[in-house]
């Protein structure tokens, strides 16, 4: 997948429906080896998600604003390493 692409497929969302396949196009920043901001706006409900991607550590840390309620998330979680298919 190109550098500028995301692919989500949803497992839980209260905006979208289980297995939902979501594509964004995103920026990314490398800020040190394994450490990257990723951000992106989704389009279909112009919520911005702001990502710190810490492979070194296997931790990421999530922002997320929410128009429709006017939230505001702050989440962390583990980074789950995945092989690819061969």
């Amino acid at each position: 997948m190109a550098e500028d692409k995301l692919e989500v497929t949803v497992i839980t969302d209260s905006s979208y429906s289980a297995g939902t396949l979501n594509k964004f196009n995103i920026t990314r920043t490398e800020l040190r080896p394994d450490l990257y901001l990723v951000t992106w706006v989704e389009e279909t409900t112009g919520n911005t998600v702001t990502h710190v991607q810490d492979y070194e550590n296997l931790i990421a840390y999530t922002s997320i604003t929410d128009l429709a309620s006017r939230g505001f998330w702050n989440l962390k979680g583990r980074i789950i390493p995945v092989e690819e298919p061969q």
